[in-house]
């Protein structure tokens, strides 16, 4: 269980209830980033880098864990409709 997240959290002035379950939440996130290959991991840092910046700061506090840094290497582009494209528009809907 993610003792150090969870009073980490309470300590912080999270109710001891919610932070249970954010603890918890957190040690999905982290299992889930660490069952990633290098490629998926890019990807997610590309579309969704807060879920590894939480991966990351959950294994900070816990000691002991992976840590997870950001991936620089996707060679395509991933667009928000989940198709890989060289399309510059589809880049930029990405991108915004």
């Amino acid at each position: 269980m993610a003792y150090e997240t969870k009073q980490w959290l309470e300590s912080v002035g999270v109710a001891n209830t919610r932070a249970t379950n954010i603890a918890c939440a957190l040690e999905q996130i982290h299992a889930s980033a660490g069952k990633l290959d290098l490629h998926n991991q890019a990807v997610i840092w590309k579309v969704l880098p807060e879920m590894m910046k939480l991966a990351d700061a959950y294994a900070k506090l816990e000691g002991g864990l992976a840590t997870f840094s950001p991936r620089e290497q996707v060679n395509e582009t991933i667009t928000l409709k989940g198709h890989i494209s060289t399309d510059e528009t589809d880049e930029k809907a990405l991108t915004g």
